[in-house]
């Protein structure tokens, strides 16, 4: 199984801010980032039924840092990539120091007894 990778969009407002949300996460499958445009199309040259209608990827642009990412979607009928939104991926951080041991639990309720032997003595 591939995996997969959320990023939240970046919108554009009508006045030109910038906000977030509104429109949810993008989800681009982590074999779909590319340093560049070339080696997106080398890969789906090599893999074309992968080249379905609205597929996206992500492209480096470069330069960046932190590494940005301009999606783009596939358009079947026009044969194109179409330009969805720059979007930023910072980088994984440090691991974290362990939490603190939780508390113990009450102890639970005591078994049934269990079913006696086959009737052969025991030392």
């Amino acid at each position: 199984m591939r995996n997969y990778i959320g990023i939240q969009a970046i919108q554009l407002g009508n006045a030109g801010g910038v906000g977030s949300g509104g429109m949810g996460a993008i989800t681009v499958r982590e074999d779909y980032y590319f340093d560049t445009e070339a080696l997106r199309d080398a890969y789906f040259a090599a893999n074309p039924s992968e080249l379905t209608d609205k597929v996206q990827t992500a492209i480096a642009v470069s330069g960046a840092n932190p590494a940005t990412y301009t999606i783009q979607e596939y358009d079947a009928a026009a044969m194109a990539w179409i330009p969805k939104v720059a979007v930023a991926r910072g980088r994984q951080g440090e691991k974290g120091d362990p939490g603190a041991k939780g508390d113990t639990g009450e102890q639970g309720p005591k078994g049934d007894k269990g079913d006696s032997g086959d009737g052969v003595d025991q030392p």
